[in-house]
């Protein structure tokens, strides 16, 4: 069994739920609940992966 962070799971489901919505409003090749589940699935982990590599924004201590 895995734990995984609630933080973590919230914005994967708020992810897949902007991607299903995003699918229903522009008429394309995939249906609403596949691109839900591909959103949480794929979309999250790629921009958790982006997010980490970011620099971080640090105060320069004089």
């Amino acid at each position: 069994m895995i734990w995984v962070s609630p933080r973590h799971a919230a914005l994967a489901l708020a992810t897949g739920l902007v991607c299903g919505g995003l699918a229903s409003r522009i008429d394309g090749m995939i249906s609403p609940p596949y691109a839900a589940i591909l959103g949480a699935v794929v979309a999250y982990p790629v921009l958790v992966a982006i997010w980490s590599r970011l620099p971080r924004l640090r105060r320069r201590s004089r």
